[in-house]
């Protein structure tokens, strides 16, 4: 969409995310950075097959994989700055179907993520050392290395969007409004809103749905992770984000209209 001219004159850009540790219609975020850069991968670890029975014959790719897995640890653990934040999450490990036979390959597969661009390029970096590296120093060799087509940056809200967003003129937060749950620490999960963020002064927001421990709540329990078969989704929060995205909307439109040329000639502009 941002390829394609979709944000071309667009003055500001809202997005919201339900969240399951949030209770039920209250609103989280911060100003700055919120949610973490992405860059997911997949890669071929090549050995040789043989018998289970003899595995001086053969080249074992599952060691080699495994030892990949364990060395790649100390990117987050002794390579990233302690006041830096990193995550390096191996979820897929593919090898062999038999008992009795060592397989001539495994397929690896996850996801790099920090809270910054350098961050994530020097993890990126650092990550294919490693896995060329461990795979040559056991005989084996990578293949097919392949890394997200476009890597996910940090999702960032805009300062003084996210600030206005609570202020009075808003309307939006108050006795009668939504409940801030202050500022959140940044996550690690990603979004592809972040290519907005990078272009358009903008405010990424948490929508609540968790009903905590309230076995009484409806369609409890509804606080499950996400990406969790458990999933459960608070129905009653969906037309609370509809209008909220309509309030920020008819605002936007308010606060970014220009105003009235001064009776002395001034020339009006448009101020964010």
């Amino acid at each position: 969409m941002v390829e394609e001219g979709a944000l071309n004159d667009v003055s500001r850009i809202f997005g919201l995310h339900l969240w399951p540790s949030l209770p039920s219609g209250t609103l989280g975020g911060k100003s700055g950075t919120i949610m973490g850069g992405e860059e997911d991968f997949e890669l071929r670890i090549v050995g040789r097959g043989a018998h289970g029975a003899m595995p001086h014959l053969g080249i074992d790719p599952i060691v080699a994989a495994s030892a990949v897995v364990m060395s790649l640890q100390t990117l987050v653990s002794r390579e990233t700055d302690p006041l830096e934040s990193s995550v390096v999450s191996v979820t897929m490990f593919q090898a062999g179907h038999a008992y009795n036979a060592i397989p001539a390959e495994v397929v690896l597969g996850g996801t790099l993520r920090a809270i910054s661009v350098k961050a994530l390029d020097m993890v990126k970096q650092r990550f294919v050392d490693v896995v060329t590296g461990v795979a040559l120093a056991h005989q084996c060799s990578v293949k097919n290395l392949q890394f997200s087509p476009d890597m996910y940056p940090p999702v960032l809200n805009d300062p003084h969007v996210w600030n206005w967003l609570q202020s009075p003129e808003v309307g939006i937060t108050g006795s009668d409004g939504i409940t801030f749950e202050g500022d959140l620490p940044p996550t690690f999960a990603s979004e592809d809103f972040s290519f907005y963020s990078t272009k358009v002064p903008s405010t990424f927001m948490f929508l609540g749905i968790g009903t905590g421990s309230d076995a009484n709540a409806p369609g409890y329990p509804t606080n499950t992770p996400l990406h969790n078969a458990a999933y459960n989704m608070d129905e009653k929060v969906l037309s609370l984000g509809a209008a909220l995205h309509a309030q920020l909307a008819v605002k936007s439109l308010e606060a970014l209209r220009e105003p009235a040329v001064t009776a002395a000639g001034g020339t009006p502009s448009a101020e964010l």
